[in-house]
Order: structure tokens, then C-alpha cells, then sequence
């Protein structure tokens, strides 16, 4: 995709493969294609023409040109908040940071933590074990059938030093947060990572390398790094004493009050306990839990979280990502709940909850914004489910 920075001066054609949501970027792309491939003059004195086409989806780049008849579409429409239905408004913090303070011991609840799944198949022999069987790099670990070629992997693995690489770099990552020195940091963290590989939390496949306790220990130390991903967060939320936000100064609270009108030619619906005059479904499943959320005497007020800047900043394999959950819901208790519809999982996913739990779960400790939880809704009447869980806590 073309993107800011671009400057080759040998672009000849330019495809829109998405639409542009305003004239600025439809001119900022064109623009890629205006940079001229030689600037000697002709024999008249003056520059040669050099030409770019654009083609893809249909766009307006000068004033006067006219768009081509596509066919007829529907009217567009407006999305906004309506000021009737004031009473089924709704807030929240908007939160530019969490700060922890943690407990100098460090704890691990194992009957809570989710079992990590490792996949011999996906284990790839590193550049520094593939020469010991006489192999390349990029082979994987199911590959090495032999007991001799996995006895002589298992040689070269120093599994005490990937155990304490794992433990320094979980605490690295939580540097001026943990009390107590480093020694006694990494220490308890070795501590958790040899009582997280010796339990049935680490779960290896095919069957026949979970048996085997040498192939079990092999698969274990190729994949150590899966392992500190699986545990740091963790290891953070069960040893967490205090939490402060870090609020927006500028605007401290989100509002359906602040939506900006919108629209939209998407499927809709008409809502009866929302601020918001219409809610755009994405999916059959998101419109048919707005219908319970309607129906619920649990709920109070909610919204389709479209348009209203709220978003849950996570981590995913080193990138720091924005994600936007889909519902916010107010219960007649007071209590907030986030929903996310989820139909298929993705890799992301669990990264995602993780840092919406860890949201829902400081706003409720600072406890000038009431009492948060977050819920994923999987099938239609999940939300209902969710919601009874709030009401019987």
C-alpha cells in the first residue's frame, strides 16, 4: 500500500483497490504517480508530458470530472445520537495508561491458568541444534523420529539456562515495577516456569511426545518463548496490590453524547434502549444479541460500539494494537459490561481479552467509575449468560 514517505519517480499506474473514505486521501494517492521520471527539456524548452493512469474502484480526483453511473443506491443514513433518549446515555473513562504497583512475591494460580498447547510439528530446530543431526535449519521437531537423534538434541539443550532466559525476560519487561531486587525476582519466576513445565498446564502434541518425558522436555525448551508469553500476564494481573489510571486531560470521560452523526448504507436496526437513533449490525450474530440486550430486564442501557472512539490498546506478538470491543452495556445495578461477539477464535483473540480484563479490572479498583466486566458472547442468547453472572456476583 502506498504510504507516506514514497518518492519513486517511476510510477506509471496506480490501482484503487479500496475505497477512499475522503477526497484528501484519494488526492494523496494520485499524488504518488505525479513524481516526473526526468526533468531535461525538449527542444522547445519545455518539459516532456509524462502521464500516470488510475483505475480500480471509480473516484473524482479534479473537480470537474464527474463520477460514471454505477447504478442506483441506496440513500445514505444518518447515525447520531438523539436527544429523546438522553436517558440511555452512557460513559466511561477514557484511560491513556494503567501504572501498577506489584507484590514483591510473585504468585501463580494453576488450577486458573489456561493450558498452553505445543505442537511438535510447529517446533522448528533452531540454526544452533539442526547441525547436531546433521540437518538443516528449518526442519521440525516431529521430523527427528530416531531416540538417538532426540537424546542428542536434548544434550545440546541447556533447558536451567532457557528457564532463566525466560525468567530475566519476563522481569525485564516489568522493570520499576517489582519490589525487591532482580536476583530475588528471576528467582521466583524460575521458580513458576519449573512448576508450570512440570504440571499438566503444558500439554505437547502428537500424544506420542506428551508419553515420552525426553520428547516432552525437548518440545518444553524449543518453545520457552511461547511459554513467558503464555505466563507473563499472568504472573502481573494475580500479583497486581495497586493500580492507578492515567486519564485523557483533555477529555476525561467517553460519551454517546460526543458521537459525531455518521452514515452509513449498511444493514440496521431500531433499538429501544439506546441512545443512538439506529445500531449498524457487522454480523447476523451482533444483531440478534442487540434484540436480547432490548429484551433484557438486566439491562438497563447499551450501545454498538461504532463511531464512539472507545478502544482497549493491547500487545500482540511485540506490536501495540488498538482494538474496539463491540458492545458497552449498562445493567440496571449500575454495573458496566463490555461485550465482545466473537464468532470464529483468532490468534489475537486472547490477547485482546487479556488486555480488556486487565481494563475492566483497574477501572473497577480506582473506583470512581463503578464496577466493570468484560464478556465474549459466542452464539446468540451468550449475552444473557453473561449478564446473570453480574447479577448473581
Amino acid at each position: 500500500m502506498l504510504s507516506e514517505g514514497w518518492d519513486a519517480k517511476t510510477v506509471t499506474h496506480i490501482m484503487g483497490l479500496r475505497a477512499f473514505s475522503s477526497q484528501l486521501l484519494c488526492e494523496q494517492a494520485v499524488g504518488r504517480g505525479l513524481r516526473r521520471t526526468t526533468y531535461e527539456v525538449g527542444p522547445d524548452g519545455q518539459l516532456p508530458p509524462e502521464h500516470v493512469v488510475v483505475f480500480g474502484i471509480p473516484f473524482a480526483f479534479l473537480p470537474h470530472e464527474v463520477q460514471p453511473a454505477i447504478g442506483p443506491q441506496p440513500p445514505a443514513t444518518a447515525i447520531h445520537p438523539v436527544e429523546e433518549r438522553v436517558r440511555y446515555a452512557i460513559t466511561w473513562p477514557k484511560v491513556q495508561r494503567i501504572d501498577y504497583a506489584l507484590r514483591t512475591r510473585m504468585t501463580l494460580n494453576l488450577d486458573a491458568l489456561e493450558p498452553l498447547f505445543l505442537d511438535a510439528a510447529g517446533t522448528i530446530l533452531t540454526a544452533e541444534i539442526a547441525p547436531v543431526i546433521d540437518s538443516k535449519p528449518g526442519m521440525s521437531l516431529l521430523e527427528i523420529v530416531g531416540d538417538a537423534q532426540i537424546q542428542r538434541v536434548a544434550q545440546q539443550l541447556r533447558t536451567q539456562r532457557l528457564v532463566l532466559e525466560a525468567a530475566l525476560d519476563i522481569c525485564d519487561k516489568q522493570t520499576g515495577q517489582w519490589g525487591g531486587g532482580k536476583a530475588f525476582q528471576v528467582a521466583q519466576v524460575v521458580r513458576i516456569v519449573e512448576s508450570v513445565t512440570a504440571s499438566d498446564k503444558v500439554r505437547v502434541t502428537p500424544a506420542a511426545f506428551e508419553a515420552s518425558p525426553l520428547r516432552r522436555k525437548v518440545t518444553i525448551a524449543l518453545n520457552m518463548g511461547c511459554l513467558v508469553e503464555h505466563l507473563q500476564d499472568c504472573i502481573r494481573s494475580e500479583s497486581i496490590e495497586m493500580t492507578a489510571l492515567e486519564i485523557d486531560p483533555a477529555y476525561k470521560h467517553g460519551s454517546t453524547n460526543r458521537m459525531r452523526t455518521w452514515y452509513t448504507r449498511r444493514r440496521y436496526g431500531k433499538p429501544k434502549k439506546c441512545h443512538i437513533n439506529y445500531c449498524v449490525y457487522d454480523s447476523e450474530l451482533e444483531r440478534r444479541e442487540a434484540v436480547f440486550l432490548d429484551r433484557s430486564d438486566s439491562a438497563e442501557a447499551w450501545v454498538k460500539n461504532d463511531h464512539l472512539d472507545f478502544e482497549i490498546t493491547y500487545r500482540f506478538q511485540g506490536i501495540v494494537r488498538k482494538y474496539r470491543p463491540d458492545f458497552i452495556v449498562r445493567l440496571t445495578s449500575g454495573d458496566h459490561l463490555i461485550l465482545e461477539v466473537k464468532g470464529d477464535k483468532r490468534d489475537d483473540d486472547d490477547a485482546k481479552w487479556g488486555a480488556l480484563r486487565e481494563w475492566t479490572e483497574a477501572v473497577t479498583v480506582d473506583g470512581q467509575y463503578g464496577c466493570w466486566h468484560f464478556g465474549v458472547s459466542r452464539q446468540a442468547g451468550d449475552i444473557l449468560d453473561c449478564i446473570a453472572k453480574i447479577v448473581t456476583r
